[in-house]
């Protein structure tokens, strides 16, 4: 007989049927054989495709995630990646902060006489200088390219699409970018995150996008109460998780569209970025109610775990 659907194992796959149609062509003789011999077939299919199944990618997702939750004592703190957020310092990287700091004053400045500009534009701006003034040459990797994505959506394309600044903040604008693209390259494991999300499909940007934002904003109730409540957060992971609401109101407008050379979508990456912040911390919090038996840890733990659960269902 053939293996029931339920016990075949799941597989998200990158795009392309092969695997697929790998995985219906196994002969009938391997199914007949049971579930553990055709199960060790589709993950040797798996390993040679790349693919990623369900369990790995939460743990990609937890592994990668930017900014991180952690554990700090009996409360949950944020940092930067451990892993992924690791820059390589050198002179250029110690300056460039600094160098992008002043371009944003100067644009800030040209956008308070602007009229037209693209919503978010100034917030984005501000929130990115933030960022670079709080933790320097080690930012929150994710925050601050999802902050330059929506810049970089209101300065591309025609000078019609944006001539509602000047030839001088043009420039800017462009050096602006340049200086980000200068900083992402001293993050060498970053290329190695885009290529994990490259892997992973999800759901249309489309469908998306309202259970992205209604996520992020029962998320962030959940940890205003913990954090008002039972003070079970540092303020920083309060902060960022504000942060990270803002951010997805603001890439669930923005037109669809890759980013150069990456093929990872902005909104994409922000989605993944969420999902593993948001399994993470329900992971944690957890392994400290167990501890603390804390009600509103427990709450958290509860509400994190949901919204994990519900916006894996759009990765497919």
């Amino acid at each position: 007989a053939r293996l029931d659907p339920s016990q075949r194992i799941p597989c998200y796959s990158p795009p392309g049927l092969e695997l697929e149609e790998a995985r219906v062509l196994l002969p009938d003789e391997l199914w007949e054989q049971g579930p553990a011999a055709a199960n060790t077939r589709i993950k040797e299919l798996i390993e040679e495709s790349g693919c990623l199944d369900s369990k790995r990618i939460g743990q990609v997702l937890v592994d990668t995630a930017s900014p991180q939750p952690v554990q700090e004592g009996e409360i949950l703190g944020v940092r930067p990646n451990a892993v992924y957020d690791r820059p390589e310092v050198d002179q250029d990287l110690i300056e460039l902060p600094l160098r992008q700091r002043a371009i944003i004053r100067g644009l800030l400045a040209e956008l308070e006489n602007t009229r037209n500009a693209p919503p978010n534009m100034k917030v984005a701006l501000a929130e990115y200088d933030s960022e670079l003034a709080a933790r320097g040459v080690q930012p929150f990797l994710g925050l601050l390219k999802d902050q330059a994505e929506i810049v970089r959506a209101g300065v591309t394309g025609s000078e019609e699409d944006y001539g509602w600044c000047s030839a001088s903040a043009r420039k800017a604008f462009e050096k602006f970018l340049e200086n980000h693209d200068a900083i992402i390259r001293h993050f060498p494991l970053d290329a190695k995150r885009e290529a994990e999300y490259a892997k992973i499909k999800i759901a249309d940007e489309e469908l998306v996008a309202e259970p992205l934002r209604q996520a992020a904003a029962e998320f962030l109730r959940a940890v205003t109460e913990a954090y008002q409540t039972g003070k079970i957060t540092t303020q920083d992971y309060f902060i960022t998780v504000e942060k990270m609401k803002e951010l997805a109101d603001i890439l669930t407008t923005l037109p669809p569209r890759k980013s150069l050379g990456e093929g990872v979508s902005p909104l994409k990456r922000y989605f993944l970025q969420f999902v593993g912040f948001v399994t993470g911390t329900a992971t944690l919090a957890k392994s400290v109610d167990a501890i603390t038996k804390s009600k509103s840890m427990r709450f958290l733990y509860e509400k994190a775990k949901e919204l994990a659960e519900l916006l894996m269902q759009y990765i497919n």
